[in-house]
């Protein structure tokens, strides 16, 4: 009852009908309703425990616990922090050890942000007079003055700057105060004279050249006749900004460090964000961050379409060539022979102390694990070496593969779209995780008695974050998988109708295969992120216990070495149990059997062809890496070069760098959704290939491209188009070797008197 009920039907039918599905693993998703409803619950009792966790995160909280915009500070809407340098220094290892939530900085609630230090009227923050019901506060004479120019940032007003521009002057550098050309300025300057002179620069006292270009009462033909002795070619003229910082006396170097600091910071990403929301930032995120990756999908289909076979043997040769150069640097380390290393500096063509490093033999010490690696890494490229001329085959099978998958792009190309959702919804349950994560750790010790409660608590909202994270990515891949098992079968089988050149939308089928995965095999999708969100969960667990014992790691070497060894096993259990899982998904998809059914499928699927799932899932990654990293890279120059050179002044105004990295970030989340496109329909072409040949003598739906790259022969066909009679399907499928030996030995294969009978009688006897 747990993996649930299944119809019955023919197992010759590579794509189910809904007709015969019946749900799947019901339990599972009533087991994730009520997990969601409990951590909602958690997140509800929190809030009732403590009602101050909501309005906290609405109104900011000052110094004594009271909300600024509510109350007594009902005009008084922002919070400042007029003594932040203290409190960093106070509260240093709390800072120092990432635990920001545990950092409680002195506020106070304002009516405005202060954009400076005003000399003439200072602002003066807390003291006597700073409101304080008897209830939450008692009374304070500490007040302070604060000096920051700052941001309004959701209410805090965050230091944005330690200075504030005081004078702004242009000067001449060339020709300097002493030429002939700056001497006649001051005859024929309009009449004035003595307005050139040398002047000093205080930051560079032994700049002693320069002339200050119009200063004070030099104006109409003096200043006119000074901006055009420099300006034009030979000519140098700078812009001088003069700023002013106000510091309390009382301050220090180490009492100003950190907020200078963080000013810093902030500062980076107003200056960042101000450049992404004008109209230049904008075409850039939306041109080069969504629409050039997307279109870079498509491109890749059509040139792998061309070229898969080149792609493939590239992508395999270069793994064999980072296995030999990684076998050469371990054999030089271990001292298997010796190098030259100017021979390698001219043969690179570089002279670099890395080159020196790695062509150089290790100490004794070292030599003898070095040795271990090498011999280990040797023995894996020989393997890898055979594995790929026994399984020959394979790789040709893998390009087939590949060059079916492109005309996904092109009979659904509005499968794009589709890892789009996903995004969605992703986002969805990450601002849902954090504010789970929230109450659950902000949570009153009234309601968690003992710190261990409180920790499961968290542990129990990040292990249903993982959860609903798996759970969709799981069913928007299944959807996309029902939809290209349902296109396998119909529109790209053998003898199907095809629209004008192959082209579609795919909506009508991309919609039946998401209807059919939520109307019947979301406890599946659940039953699988179950299982892959626990692993994370365990997985979670280790790295922050790992982070918190750095320190005692130091000295416990077999602390460190453990923690280490269960992160590393634990992510290849975690990468074996989603390879599995979204196999499994896409048996679901194909057959619409219970989660427990397809990973038995998968694994028996697995041991009946390792190499081809070996192989596949190589190349697979290596293409996910080329296509991921190169399309975003690409997203990211485009959006610098338009931004730098033609967006008029924007790289004088704001940062172009900034904008191409948040570009950048945006393409590779889209690209990310392409390759998972490329991934799941890879491995459902794969699937449904595979269980047609097994299932089907020969197979039924496997179209003429693919069977062609499979090496199967239409042995009829061929009989037929032998003797010129038309043929409108293909019964019989063999490899080409099969053919070759039957045809020796069947002798004729047509009658010239009767060829049509013939060559069917001879093909059927065959």
């Amino acid at each position: 009852m747990a993996c649930g009920c299944l119809g019955k039907a023919s197992e010759a039918e590579v794509f189910k009908d809904s007709k015969e599905r019946w749900c799947t693993d019901i339990l599972f998703l009533i087991l994730l309703i009520f997990s969601v409803g409990a951590s909602i619950a958690v997140c509800g009792v929190s809030i009732a425990a403590d009602p101050s966790l909501i309005t906290d995160l609405i109104y900011p909280t000052d110094r004594n616990g009271a909300n600024c915009g509510k109350d007594e500070f009902s005009d008084r809407k922002k919070i400042v922090y007029p003594r932040l340098d203290s409190d960093f220094l106070e509260q240093y290892t709390v800072v120092a050890t990432g635990q920001w939530w545990n950092f409680k900085p002195t506020g106070y609630c304002t009516e405005v942000c202060p954009s400076g230090f005003d000399l003439a009227n200072p602002t003066v923050y807390g003291g006597p007079t700073y409101p304080c019901s008897a209830t939450n506060c008692t009374p304070s004479d500490q007040f302070y003055y604060y000096t920051y120019p700052t941001k309004d940032m959701l209410g805090r007003c965050i230091p944005s700057a330690t200075t504030l521009p005081a004078e702004t002057r242009n000067l001449c550098i060339f020709p300097n105060c002493t030429s002939a050309t700056a001497m006649a300025l001051n005859v024929s300057s309009g009449g004035v004279a003595g307005m050139v002179s040398c002047t000093s620069v205080d930051s560079q006292p032994n700049a002693k050249n320069t002339w200050q270009v119009c200063p004070a009462g030099c104006t109409g033909d003096c200043c006119t006749a000074q901006q055009s002795a420099c300006s034009g070619d030979g000519t140098l003229q700078v812009t001088e900004a003069v700023t002013e910082t106000f510091m309390p006396h009382s301050s220090t170097d180490d009492d100003i460090g950190f907020t200078q600091q963080w000013a810093t910071y902030v500062q980076l990403v107003l200056g960042g964000y101000e450049g992404l929301v004008v109209w230049e930032g904008i075409i850039a995120l939306t041109v080069f961050g969504v629409a050039l990756p997307i279109m870079m999908g498509f491109v890749w289909a059509v040139f792998l379409w061309f070229f898969a076979g080149i792609v493939v043997y590239v992508l395999i040769g270069a793994l064999v060539v980072t296995l030999l150069i990684l076998d050469f640097i371990l054999m030089i380390k271990a001292g298997f022979f010796e190098v030259d290393p100017s021979a390698l500096d001219s043969l690179l063509g570089a002279n670099s102390t890395y080159i020196t490093e790695i062509s150089t033999s290790a100490d004794d010490t070292w030599k003898t694990y070095y040795t271990v690696f090498a011999v280990i890494m040797i023995i894996v490229t020989v393997m890898f070496l055979l594995f790929l001329i026994i399984n020959r085959k394979c790789i040709g099978r893998l390009i087939a593969i590949l060059q079916e998958t492109t005309k996904v792009f092109k009979s659904m190309f509005g499968i794009v779209l589709w890892p789009f959702f996903d995004l969605v919804l992703q986002t969805g349950v990450f601002v849902f995780g954090f504010f789970a994560i929230f109450f659950a750790a902000n949570a009153p010790d009234s309601l968690f008695s003992e710190w261990g409660w409180k920790v499961l608590a968290v542990i129990f909202q990040v292990f249903i974050v993982f959860w609903m994270s798996q759970f969709v990515r799981a069913t928007v891949w299944t959807s996309m998988s029902a939809a290209i098992c349902r296109w396998y079968v119909t529109d790209n089988a053998a003898g199907a109708e095809k629209p004008c050149c192959g082209m579609g939308t795919g909506f009508a089928q991309l919609a039946s295969g998401t209807c059919l995965i939520l109307c019947k095999h979301l406890g599946s999708m659940a039953f699988g992120a179950l299982i892959i969100a626990t692993i994370q969960t365990i997985r979670a667990i280790v790295q922050t216990i790992d982070y918190y014992t750095q320190d005692v790691q130091k000295n416990n070497c077999f602390l460190s070495l453990c923690l280490k060894c269960i992160q590393y096993c634990l992510a290849c259990i975690q990468k074996t149990v989603e390879m599995i899982s979204y196999y499994g998904f896409v048996f679901v998809a194909m057959r619409g059997d219970s989660f427990c059914k397809a990973c038995y499928e998968t694994m028996a699927f697995i041991i009946q062809y390792p190499a081809q799932t070996a192989l596949n899932k190589t190349v697979a990654k290596v293409l996910n890496l080329l296509i991921g990293w190169s399309t975003p890279v690409l997203s990211a120059a485009c959006a610098f070069w338009y931004l730098e050179y033609g967006a008029g002044d924007y790289a004088e105004q704001f940062n172009t760098m900034w904008a191409a990295g948040v570009t950048f970030i945006i393409a590779f989340i889209v690209t990310s959704g392409i390759t998972m496109i490329y991934d799941c329909a890879i491995d459902t072409i794969y699937l449904c290939a595979f269980k047609d040949m097994a299932e089907n003598d020969p197979p039924k739906f496997m179209s003429d491209d693919l069977r062609v790259g499979f090496g199967l022969a239409m042995s009829q066909e061929e009989a037929y188009t032998e003797a010129g009679v038309p043929v409108t399907l293909a019964t019989k499928h063999k490899s080409q070797t099969q053919r070759k030996r039957e045809k020796a030995q069947s002798g004729p294969r047509y009658d010239t008197a009767n060829p049509a009978v013939s060559t069917v009688s001879a093909a059927n006897t065959v």
